[in-house]
């Protein structure tokens, strides 16, 4: 099916007149020869193009299968993580005063705890700030500018702010600007966001806002005397620290001190704005608390104290939310389990190896696919006399056999089966804990098989061997590969394939040029092809013309003849 080549523009013409010729049969049949050269030519560059796209989607779906299965944002599924191989459950029934979850450091076992009080911010709270029974709903809270829900405070607190909407109110010395025709929500945000280390709520249960300091744990009176200068540098909070220390025999850090002066809440409020809300303020309009604490709880018998109410102890992540006391003073006590979630490690690997099996299937069908020289690449007016489902076909035959023996694809497929059954420094290989390559098959890839029955008795008996197996890194004298784990062999293949692929001297960066280079030829050669085409053209327009002319003088010669034998 020969066509003109890309570049060929369509012409009209007059067959000739005087001739007799069909000059346009000719001259068709004249080029269609050449314009065949330049097609082979454009199907050889869209063979380059068809490598260079078949290496780029190799380097998507190694990309994609890094990210899934090697990227620190892969948190469940992460092979390079021992945490992955090291899966715990908590078996704690539901309550409203503690939330636990295991790490990969944590251990099997049961536990007890009793929270005597969560750790708290010092905290300013209003009296009953509306004159309502219902507090103030959220819609207004969100919706209603604070001028607009003036009425809805307590008549006694009510007051008016700033006749320009803008007031000012400085929360542990730094300066925040509001605006009467913002919301209460929008107020609180401001708040919240500035630098004053603190959080501005509103509960329409009890009625009352509260502004609670964002450092929490015991407020230390001692070391809040200590005077510092405002904006001291990080040095000089250091040399009066020390100067204390010695004078006064204590051991506190500037950290400690900058720490304790987080948990100390101060207000200056001169627009009234916190009067209005209910908060009881003295004459200079000033109000300060230092009443924070830290929290303090029972676990397996020992009584622990924290600045924070999200914590780790021995691989466990406790949040407490409320103390467990009861009504008559006693304390609850929480129970909880810590079991190996074996399955769910199980399940994680079984994925995993289920993608690696894909891709040695990719693998090895590219490198052994065939290539049918009867299915050459389409140039665009091949494609222009064929339907979408026509081309799709053809060209999926086109580009079999592509990678064919490929180099780079040959040694990742072999670096992936060979990190499998290599032995992974002194512990074994894979094999050992029931992940091996199944029976080989003659014509097909190589494929990796799971003992679940074996690998569910490693994990229970040395899950630290199992993480190792995937996850050690290649560090001792026997190199880098000897000592790596599988995961690590498998990513440091799929990287080298990328970034040798993309190397700048490279293949893809090796085909790149020679396409630019293959584009400059084509558009060469057409452009010869229709220098060559006016050329034929012109010479048929002057045969023509000449032609024409003998006709013209053969007839006069023919009249004149004529004249003379009839006289």
């Amino acid at each position: 099916m020969p066509l003109p080549a890309i570049g060929a523009k369509p012409h009209i013409s007059l067959s000739g007149l005087s001739s007799g010729l069909d000059t346009d049969s000719i001259i068709r049949d004249l080029m269609h020869l050449e314009r065949q050269k330049v097609d082979k030519f454009a199907q050889a560059r869209l063979r380059l193009e068809y490598k260079r796209d078949a290496y780029t989607d190799f380097n998507n779906t190694l990309r994609k299968m890094r990210e899934q299965y090697f990227s620190v944002l892969a948190t469940e599924n992460n092979m390079l993580s021992p945490a992955t191989f090291k899966n715990f459950s908590v078996d704690m029934a539901t309550n409203a005063s503690l939330a636990v979850t295991a790490t990969a450091n944590a251990k099997t076992g049961s536990h007890l705890v009793s929270i005597q009080q969560i750790a708290k911010g010092s905290t300013l709270e209003t009296a009953k700030s509306s004159n309502r029974d219902t507090g103030i709903t959220a819609s207004e809270i969100n919706n209603r500018s604070l001028f607009e829900l003036y009425s809805a405070f307590a008549d006694s607190n009510r007051v008016t702010i700033g006749g320009s909407g803008e007031f000012d109110v400085t929360i542990n010395g730094a300066t925040v600007t509001l605006n009467n025709n913002w919301s209460m929500r929008k107020i609180m945000d401001t708040i919240n966001q500035s630098d004053a280390g603190v959080t501005m709520s509103y509960s329409q249960l009890t009625d009352t806002f509260k502004l609670e300091t964002n450092a929490m744990g015991a407020y230390d009176p001692v070391l809040g005397a200590i005077e510092m200068p405002d904006n001291a540098s990080a040095a000089t909070r250091r040399s009066i620290i020390e100067e204390y220390n010695q004078e006064n025999g204590t051991n506190y850090t500037a950290e400690q001190w900058l720490e304790n002066k987080g948990r100390t809440l101060t207000l200056e409020d001169t627009s009234g704005f916190f009067k209005m809300l209910g908060l009881s303020l003295d004459d200079d309009g000033k109000a300060e608390a230092t009443n924070s604490q830290a929290a303090i709880l029972t676990v397996n018998g020992t009584t622990i104290t924290r600045n924070s109410n999200a914590f780790e102890i021995d691989g466990l992540r406790f949040s407490l939310t409320n103390s467990t006391e009861k009504a008559d003073g006693t304390f609850e006590t929480i129970s909880f389990n810590v079991t190996r979630n074996t399955g769910e490690v199980v399940e994680n690997i079984r994925k995993f190896v289920a993608d690696l099996n894909t891709l040695l299937r990719d693998l090895y069908e590219k490198i052994n696919e065939k290539r049918d020289r009867a299915f050459f690449p389409l140039t665009d007016l091949y494609k222009s006399e064929m339907t979408e489902k026509e081309i799709e076909l053809w060209e999926a035959k086109a580009k079999a056999g592509i990678l064919r023996r490929d180099p780079l694809a040959m040694k990742l497929y072999d670096t992936i089966i060979n990190s499998l059954v290599d032995n992974i420094g002194g512990l074994g290989n894979l094999g050992s804990i029931g992940i091996d390559t199944g029976s080989f098959k003659f014509g097909e890839a190589v494929q990796i098989e799971i003992d679940t029955v074996a690998l569910e008795r490693a994990l229970e008996e040395d899950p630290d061997r199992v993480a190792s197996l995937f996850t050690m890194t290649g560090e001792g004298t026997n190199g880098a590969y000897a000592n790596s784990g599988f995961a690590n062999r498998v990513v440091d293949a799929l990287d080298a394939f990328v970034n040798t692929t993309r190397d700048k001297n490279g293949p893809l960066n090796d085909l790149n040029s020679q396409i630019a280079d293959a584009n400059r030829r084509l558009e060469d050669k057409n452009k010869m092809l229709e220098r060559m085409e006016q050329n034929y053209r012109r010479k048929y327009v002057a045969m023509e013309r000449a032609l024409s002319m003998m006709q013209s003088q053969n007839d006069a010669v023919g009249s004149l003849a004529m004249m003379f034998t009839q006289r």
